[in-house]
């Protein structure tokens, strides 16, 4: 592992953590889940483009790992947005409580990924 390799911390979600979480409110509330395509959320803010994938599929190595991790910071970023914006005004306090989680993991997220760029 490298000296900039750093692992979560105790209490940190994934994405697909917090999935589970949220689909499972939904689920007790008696409301649909929706599934999700390959393309489903791709017309949302930070969500990877089209043309990102295109890009990505013609690069290797560090071109390809500075490519990546750029896009994916951006979407983490995106994320965190949302995030804040359901800790500020949302009405569930289990939702609340969820998005301040995603607002401190995905920052320190992000941290890791720019620790990591050239």
């Amino acid at each position: 592992m490298s000296p900039k390799a750093r692992t979560p911390r105790p209490g940190f979600t994934t994405e697909p953590d917090d999935i589970r979480v949220m689909s499972g409110w939904l689920r007790s509330w008696q409301v649909e889940v929706p599934t999700g395509g390959v393309d489903m959320g791709h017309d949302m803010p930070g969500m990877i483009s089209k043309t990102q994938i295109l890009a990505l599929e013609g690069r290797s190595g560090a071109d390809f790992d500075r490519l990546w991790l750029s896009v994916l910071a951006k979407h983490l970023d995106a994320g965190v947005a949302m995030a804040e914006k359901v800790a500020g005004s949302g009405a569930h306090q289990g939702t609340k409580d969820l998005a301040e989680k995603i607002v401190t993991t995905r920052r320190a997220q992000i941290e890791q990924i720019v620790d990591r760029l050239p």
